[in-house]
């Protein structure tokens, strides 16, 4: 519709699950979220409504007109610096997180699976969400966690996938597009290899 209200038009075809549109920075594509089959995912669309389609299942979708994750540069526990574009070519896990209950029960099953991944092939990403450096390293510590840790310590990144919950992890694949969003905890190491095992 119009700024004043005017011409209102229905642009999607299912208004009644469709949610959360957000508008790509040019203007001319729209992401949403919509339960159309059944199972929450993220779609896009032009601005006029037309070519929709299904880009990853999940929910709150991040702003990304073709799909692909967006690139950002984080400091790593270690001092390092990590940026997601680098990776490109490799299947990758990315998980924000904070030091909830929840979070407690999944990186340790993340690091069992990080410690059988073929690191020529998979990249497992986990970024922790406005903590303490502190906070962070006792964390890990008393997990004895050894894979990658990123300090998202603005929150921005977060912000940048759209992320509200935590955890909350992105499968990427290889061509850096999202292919799955998951908004509950990974149980065990099969739950994780059976989302790895759909990308390519």
């Amino acid at each position: 519709m119009n700024a004043d209200g005017s011409n209102q038009t229905r642009l999607t075809s299912d208004p009644a699950s469709d949610k959360i549109p957000t508008w790509s920075p040019d203007g001319k594509k729209i992401a949403f979220q919509s339960n159309r089959d059944g199972k929450w995912g993220v779609y896009v669309m032009d601005a006029d409504g037309s070519n929709q389609k299904k880009l990853a299942d999940g929910w709150a979708p991040a702003w990304s007109p073709s799909g692909r994750a967006p690139d950002f540069s984080l400091p790593t526990l270690d001092g390092n610096t990590i940026t997601l574009s680098n990776y490109r070519g490799k299947i990758i896990l990315l998980n924000f997180w904070v030091a909830l209950p929840s979070t407690r029960i999944e990186l340790p099953v993340l690091q069992q699976a990080y410690d059988k991944w073929p690191k020529d092939k998979y990249v497992m990403l986990t970024i922790n969400v406005k903590e303490s450096d502190k906070d962070v390293q006792l964390f890990v510590t008393k997990n004895g966690l050894t894979l990658p840790v990123l300090l998202d310590k603005t929150g921005d990144v977060a912000a940048m996938y759209g992320v509200t919950a935590r955890p909350t992890s992105f499968l990427i694949d290889s061509r850096g597009i999202i292919r799955e969003i998951k908004l509950r905890p990974f149980r065990t190491v099969e739950e994780v290899s059976e989302s790895l095992n759909k990308i390519d």
